[in-house]
């Protein structure tokens, strides 16, 4: 890209003081003119153009520019997109410091790509210096833009790693999913990103589900670069690494608090790895092309070993490990990826580190003929899942109230005034009562729209929160509604920035209304803040992240069965919460499926049933082999325990009489899964035309449960040969919120949601404001033990 300087210049039509003035004004500008250009925006990308942006996500801009002359620069980098109302959010990075010859200095801007007015060839970075004179104008090059359902993995590796790229599924399923012939549940883009061009904050690598860093040296990275790394997975990311010789350059920084593998191994040099070649490898014989390091350790405490091997002359060892850090996770290769994928593998063992489960064959041979009878007819998560912010309920009640109003209103003006006019003889004076009754309404119309509207601002949230069993330290993403009783513009926060945000609300799939009069606003990214976003007496809708402590916990006690797969009468949970729970579901892997002999330590990838002379299918969804138990509800305080006895007694019941008829593998009784109910329960609770609820289950409750399990996901009817197409799902719009990466071996989900807000005030210029209404989806992430059906009382 061409760089260059832009100052302001002046048409001179004739002489004068405006011609003076304008000489005058520009004089500032050009006495700091800056230079550069965009290095970079998203990640670089493999389709039709050099980079790739996750739609809706933080997009970091990389610019490098520079001062000539001895004068330093003070100013603003800003760039400008709209909202899904239309109005004009502009992206500040605020300071903007320039040191005065010192060469190029890289800056990172931070903007959210959503609405019209970001596109290829029309996204600008504009530089204004402290006085608001406009002294550089860069074009951002093209990019596509990658919807919120495809999976985005960012591979940081030197070289790229080849077997990753293997795995995208190319740019024209980067918006949609080619039916009939795709590999898995969801497209695949594989992006790439040097170190050095890591964003300096963590939700510039919002827009990456997945970075692979093979052979990592953290010199490459600033300290601002780490830090974003190391809160980016503890944000929820999931970070990959291959180590081999790599581990000592580990040691000391952050990454190092992050891994599974115990400080202080040693390295050793293998021709084989017999058990994983057994296992992935297309030869059996196959052998390593020259001896490869592997760092052979220790796990700590909270490590689930994904894959072992055994090492001549130090026995069995992690070859493959994972560890859960916040909302993330970390998962670690004992030797470089590169040496793991250079023996000719099968595609399984990328699906134990990229969360891929591959389509059944049966549904790709039906899906093409079904979708486009179905004429694309999907779930769309967006739009129930905004309804709690939208103030549906409130504008009902006061539509009632008005259309209540309107009945009153001509009955008294009409009937009611003309039959008292007739009693008293005085129909003459019918047309100055009915001005009087009019200007009466008026007036009491005109208070009611002020008490309905009400004298202050009023918040609605709709809250994803993530926390562990028994802690109070949470991480939440918020979706924001926000009514103001006047016209005004007000600032907005979740916290302190970096650490939380707040931004516009992203476009879902369909279109939304938009005002004949945009206004602007201001969003820092840095800050953490919006400023001076207008509030026409209606709603204004916001999203934000949101960091800190809860009042309560949630606690649970979790213990399963490893031969049956129930939960044990002992297993309890307790809500410690200042809010009450309306019910939920646990969700674990089901333990009679054997992994190499040992309950699953992942769910990516187990495409295998635990019966399979019952079933006699060669491929069943990953969901099928996550068992699912519901709660009930909990208010402040409550526990409840032995919480599957019910549900255990039922299928006991069901199962004796399907043996006493001789049933098939078809209507065989089985224990409820994470698939039974997505698409028995969620989709349809979700899918409903008419918005009714699904076995008292509510639609926007029904979205967050999917979106947070979007990842296991697969669009089958809830027949058992999973070959029939049922409804698919869609993210567009919303935040990436889904922690099927959390379950493990040893690791279960609780998934309970609440009819009350997140009880976190959002900052309205400055001043606390506590929500009035919304609801919540808490996800909390439980240790799994097992026994053997042992009762007892927390």
């Amino acid at each position: 890209m061409r760089r260059g300087v832009v100052r302001p210049s002046v048409r001179v039509r004739g002489g004068g003081l405006a011609v003076a003035l304008a000489l005058g004004c520009a004089v500032p500008a050009a006495a700091q003119p800056v230079q550069g250009d965009v290095r970079g925006v998203g990640f670089t990308g493999r389709g039709m153009t050099r980079f790739v942006v996750r739609e809706g996500a933080w997009t970091p801009v990389l610019l490098e520019l520079t001062v000539p002359g001895d004068q330093h620069f003070e100013g603003q980098a800003q760039i400008e997109g709209r909202d899904l109302d239309d109005d004009r959010a502009v992206f500040v990075r605020r300071p903007l410091t320039l040191t005065a010859g010192a060469g190029l200095q890289r800056i990172w801007c931070y903007a959210q790509t959503t609405g019209a007015g970001f596109g290829a060839g029309r996204m600008r970075v504009e530089i204004v210096s402290a006085d608001g004179a406009q002294v550089a104008s860069l074009k951002v090059p093209a990019f596509e833009l990658v919807s919120s359902d495809t999976k985005v993995i960012v591979d940081l590796s030197s070289p790229f790693l080849p077997a990753v790229a293997a795995l995208d599924t190319g740019s024209e399923t980067y918006t949609s999913l080619p039916w009939g012939s795709h590999r898995f549940y969801r497209s695949v883009c594989v992006a790439s990103l040097r170190p050095r061009d890591l964003p300096d904050v963590w939700f510039g690598l919002e827009g990456a589900e997945t970075i692979v860093w093979d052979d990592p040296d953290p010199a490459e990275l600033s300290d601002n670069q780490l830090e974003a790394l190391v809160a980016w997975v503890r944000r929820g990311g999931r970070l990959v690494l291959g180590l081999g010789p790599a581990a000592a350059r580990l040691r000391g920084t952050p990454i190092e608090d992050l891994l599974p593998f115990e400080p202080g191994g040693r390295l050793v040099e293998l021709e084989r790895l017999p058990r994983l070649f057994a296992t992935y490898a297309i030869s059996k014989a196959a052998r390593f092309g020259s001896p490869v390091v592997a760092y052979v350790g220790g796990l700590v405490p909270e490590a689930t070993v994904i894959f072992e091997d055994r090492a001549p002359g130090a026995g069995v060892f992690p070859l493959l490990a994972m560890r859960m850090a916040g909302s993330g996770r970390v998962i670690a290769s004992a030797v470089r990826l590169r040496d793991l994928t250079s023996v000719g593998h099968r595609w399984e063992l990328l699906t134990l580190l990229f969360d891929l489960n591959r389509t059944p064959d049966g549904l790709l041979k039906n899906e093409a003929q079904a979708m486009a009878m179905r004429l694309g007819r999907v779930a769309d998560l967006y739009a129930a899942a905004v309804e709690p912010i939208e103030f549906r309920a409130t504008a009902s009640v006061q539509m009632l109230a008005a259309f209540s109003f309107v009945l009153v209103y001509v009955a008294v003006a009409t009937f009611a005034s003309w039959a008292y006019l007739r009693r008293r003889r005085q129909t003459q004076l019918a047309w100055v009562v009915f001005a009087g009754i009019a200007v009466a309404g008026s007036v009491v119309s005109l208070g009611a729209v002020r008490l309905a509207r009400g004298m202050r601002e009023s918040v609605h949230t709709m809250s994803f929160v993530d926390l562990e069993a028994g802690r109070h330290a949470a991480r939440a993403r918020v979706l924001i509604g926000l009514r103001s009783p006047s016209r005004r513009r007000v600032r907005l926060a979740l916290g302190d920035g970096p650490a939380c945000y707040v931004r516009p609300l992203s476009r879902g799939r369909q279109p939304s209304g938009a005002y004949a009069t945009p206004a602007r606003y201001h969003v820092l990214a840095m800050q953490g803040r919006v400023d001076d976003a207008l509030v026409r007496a209606t709603l204004k809708q916001f999203e934000g992240f949101w960091q800190g402590r809860l009042e309560g916990t949630i606690d649970a006690r979790i213990r399963i069965d490893r031969s049956s797969g129930r939960v044990l009468p002992d297993s309890w949970v307790r809500n410690n919460l200042p809010v009450p729970l309306r019910g939920g579901v646990l969700l674990y892997v089901d333990p009679r499926v054997r992994a190499l002999g040992d309950v699953p330590a992942r769910v990516a990838g187990l495409d295998h049933a635990w019966q399979p002379k019952v079933w006699g299918q060669k491929t069943v969804p990953a969901a099928f082999n996550v068992l699912a138990v519901e709660l009930p509800a909990l208010g402040p305080g409550q526990m409840v325990s032995d919480f599957a006895s019910e549900l255990y007694d039922g299928f006991e019941q069901a199962l004796q009489r399907w043996n006493q008829r001789g049933g098939t593998a078809d209507d065989q009784p089985m224990l409820p899964t994470l698939w039974s109910q997505q698409t028995q329960r969620w989709v349809p609770a979700v899918g409903d035309v008419l918005r009714l609820p699904v076995g008292g289950l509510n639609r926007a409750d029904a979205a967050a449960l999917l979106a947070s399990t979007r990842g296991l996901y697969l669009h089958t009817s809830g027949r058992r040969d999973f070959s029939q197409v049922g409804l698919p799902v869609t993210t567009v719009g919303l935040p990436a919120v889904d922690v099927t990466h959390w379950l493990s071996r040893d690791t279960a989900v609780l998934l309970v949601y609440s009819d009350a807000p997140l009880p976190v005030a959002v900052e309205v210029d400055g001043r606390p404001v506590e929500p009035s209404a919304g609801r919540a989806l808490y996800r909390v992430r439980v240790p799994v033990e097992y026994g053997t059906g042992t009762r007892g009382r927390p």
